[in-house]
């Protein structure tokens, strides 16, 4: 009953240091790879609300005619 007693201890410590390394391993995993739900910006969209802007900009001087764009052609 005593060795009994001291494997259950033994695997309790065990339990508590595996437990203990596990988060330190998530902790660490988590500032290597930061989060992961990380939302990526479409790159298509921002050409459109660029040309939307130039067009939104456009007040008829020809200060105001943006070309970003468009081609330009040599």
């Amino acid at each position: 009953e005593n060795r009994l007693s001291e494997e259950h201890k033994l695997r309790k410590s065990a339990e508590r240091k595996i437990k203990s390394l596990q988060e330190r391993l998530d902790y660490a995993h988590q500032e290597r790879f930061g989060d992961r739900h990380q939302k990526i910006k479409s790159k298509a969209k921002t050409g459109d609300s660029d040309r939307n802007k130039e067009k939104g900009d456009y007040d008829g001087t020809d200060d105001t005619l943006r070309t970003d764009s468009v081609g330009h052609v040599p």
